[in-house]
């Protein structure tokens, strides 16, 4: 389950204060409150607010000035505006400045629950959708396979609490699923699991191509005991025009630790993975085409130069009598065949059995022996 929203409380008055913690405990949210505007600018730049209750008429700079400068925050809570003091004009520059919503002491107890709970879903919503966003941009940029799986899986830890995650790649040649990389506990531990058998969710989500989730692992005879604490698992297929290549899984240490917009969220999370993933598997697969031909085109070349060589080397020996010339050019020529800086032509004296120093070409080349 994701973690409790953090909510802070900025008011000068502690009975406000407390009568906004004791309303909001049930929703079991992480609440702070703070009585002046530097308290609050100081909590809202050491931690993360998905909502700040914020009275607008404050000792010194008012809920105004907390709220243009969390305006100007690049991740901004939602920010639900407190006044005793009701007026249109005041309603509409809270709004204007950027306010979620606007109570009026007194407050009611379900009122505010209310005003703090869409204001929560709000936040969770927009970093979910900034989540998936930024995940598009990543994968965008992608050259390879891995960098693309760990674009998921950054973006899986961003929006959902789990023990572990991972992506798992069908085998084809194996008949298996592995796991290629994974977030949590035993993230460097490699799994696999053939698929001809009925054992793991992954393998049967493979099988079925739609997500499942499993809120009781233990209840579920084809979930595999990797870890003692495991309680619920997600899983996602990863589908590229209706081929399943692999599976996006999640895994909880509490009983029912997912819901099912957690499942709808890992399937989004899973389509994006999956095109990803083809897609960088294309790229590497044109990649290596490319170098594979350029080295043919490379070995073609070498070759043909070598042919033209030798074919030089053969008009030279039948256009001259001159033996010396003759080994001269077969030196010279040597260096285009061979792709080397020297070369140099011995003969072989029988009657003294040695080698004898005939002719040469390059740098260096009378020292080639």
């Amino acid at each position: 389950m994701p973690k409790p929203s953090k909510i802070l409380i900025v008011d000068d008055d502690q009975e406000i204060c407390n009568l906004l913690s004791q309303a909001l405990s049930p929703l079991e949210y992480e609440i702070t409150c703070v009585q002046d505007v530097s308290q609050a600018l100081g909590q809202i730049k050491q931690d993360q607010f998905s909502v700040v209750l914020l009275d607008l008429m404050l000792p010194g700079p008012d809920g105004t000035d907390v709220l243009k400068h969390i305006h100007k925050q690049q991740t901004k809570p939602e920010v639900i505006m407190l006044t005793a003091h009701s007026s249109l004009e005041t309603a509409v520059e809270a709004l204007r400045l950027g306010a979620y919503d606007y109570l009026t002491k007194p407050f009611r107890i379900n009122t505010v629950r209310s005003a703090v709970r869409r204001a929560v879903d709000k936040r969770r919503l927009e970093t979910k959708l900034t989540t998936i966003y930024n995940l598009s941009h990543e994968i965008a940029l992608a050259q390879n396979v891995d960098q693309a799986i760990q674009a998921v899986l950054d973006a899986t830890s961003g929006v959902l609490e789990f023990e572990s995650c991972g992506i798992w790649l069908i085998d084809q040649e194996k008949d298996e699923l592995r796991r290629h990389a994974a977030r949590g506990s035993e993230r460097e531990a490699t799994f696999r699991l053939p698929l001809s058998d009925e054992k793991g969710i992954t393998v049967a989500v493979v099988r079925s191509g739609e997500p499942l989730y499993v809120p009781n692992v233990k209840d579920d005879p084809r979930y595999v005991a990797v870890r003692a604490s495991t309680r619920s698992e997600l899983a996602a297929p990863l589908k590229v025009k209706g081929r399943v290549i692999g599976v996006l899984n999640a895994e909880s240490v509490e009983l029912d630790g997912f819901d099912e917009s957690d499942l709808k969220l890992l399937s989004t999370l899973a389509a994006q993975g999956a095109a990803a993933i083809e897609n960088a598997r294309l790229y590497e697969q044109a990649q290596q085409e490319i170098k594979e031909r350029r080295q043919v085109e490379e070995d073609i070349k070498q070759h043909n130069a070598q042919l033209t060589a030798l074919n030089e080397i053969g008009q030279a020996i039948n256009a001259t009598l001159d033996l010396q010339e003759t080994l001269t050019l077969i030196a010279d020529l040597s260096i285009q065949l061979l792709d080397v800086e020297a070369t140099s032509v011995l003969l072989y004296d029988k009657a003294d059995d040695d080698l004898q120093f005939a002719a040469a070409s390059g740098l260096g080349a009378n020292l080639v022996i």
